[in-house]
């Protein structure tokens, strides 16, 4: 092992594993590197009838991934000399067009340069390209497909474990536990404030909002189409039936914008509560007694008082 160094020394360290290539042809070559645990893919690459060669690659994008074997590794191998085909780079991105500013990653996802909002890096350009943003309703609709289907799970788990059949007269293993009654009760009363109380548009159908609604039987259903509907035309309503939170009804408009909600927990117990103001809280503020005709003025140290004699 040859290793040149340059630049100043810093204190680090380095761990080296010894490979062994058993009967040093290139497939015990290849078959060593790749199960070593080393970020390095070995490959016996062919290049002609009868010829191969050992092409050695990164696990990983970046220039944290850059492979470093010297290059005369194999050189008085059957190997021959190993040559650079690809260096390892990060990518790069340029915000704002000339005299931006740039951005570098490891790979070639961007993240951090628009508040939770990844951008994936296709291909190289030298044209400007322009990232729009906009509310996607379809996956939105998926994400509450499946918090249905959850709920809905849980549900069917209860009724079937506090069921009681008065043919068979045969009870469910959980039967008369008023805990789970209660649960159910929590679930549906959840959601039924979240349609109840929400904002968003509607699709004509009883107790139903953004395609959310609970039937007769306890079910709680979905329209996947009507959710979208009303989240392309009020998103905001939409997604505050599914976040935490809450508003302020002031008794008069004389207390409008008194108060608001900044946000709430799990362990929060929903419902509506008596608010009364007694104090706000204020910042301490001191002002002196002194004027002065100009604020360039020049405010005089106080002289210290002089020490009394040691005796």
């Amino acid at each position: 092992m040859t290793v040149n160094l340059s630049g100043p020394l810093t204190v680090g360290s380095m761990t080296a594993q010894s490979i062994s290539v058993g009967t040093g042809s290139l497939a015990s070559v290849v078959s060593a590197i790749n199960s070593s645990g080393l970020a390095v893919s070995a490959t016996a690459l062919q290049v002609g009838t009868n010829s191969y060669a050992l092409e050695l690659s990164s696990t990983v994008t970046g220039t944290r991934g850059a492979v470093t074997v010297d290059a005369g590794a194999f050189a008085t191998s059957g190997l021959g000399q190993l040559n650079t085909v690809s260096a390892a780079q990060d990518a790069i991105a340029s915000i704002g067009g000339v005299g931006g500013y740039q951005v570098t990653s490891q790979t070639n996802d961007l993240s951090g340069i628009l508040p939770g909002v990844t951008v994936h890096l296709a291909q190289a350009s030298t044209s400007p390209v322009t990232i729009t943003v906009s509310p996607d309703g379809t996956q939105m609709a998926t994400s509450v497909q499946t918090l249905v289907n959850a709920a809905n799970s849980v549900l069917q788990t209860i009724s079937a474990d506090t069921s009681y059949n008065a043919q068979t007269k045969v009870a469910g293993p959980l039967n008369n536990q008023p805990s789970l009654t209660a649960l159910t009760q929590q679930v549906l009363a959840t959601v039924g404030r979240a349609v109840g109380t929400s904002a968003a548009g509607s699709d004509g159908t009883a107790g139903e909002s953004a395609g959310l609604s609970i039937d007769k039987s306890g079910v709680i259903g979905f329209n996947a189409t009507a959710f979208e509907a009303a989240y392309a035309k009020n998103p905001a309503a939409v997604q505050s039936m599914f976040t935490e939170g809450g508003t302020f009804a002031p008794a008069s408009p004389t207390y409008a914008g008194a108060a608001s909600v900044v946000g709430a927990t799990d362990n929060t117990v929903p419902g509506t509560y008596a608010l009364s103001i007694t104090q706000s809280a204020s910042q301490a503020a001191d002002a002196g007694s002194a004027t002065f005709a100009a604020n360039t003025a020049t405010v005089a140290r106080p002289r210290p008082t002089p020490s009394p004699p040691a005796p």
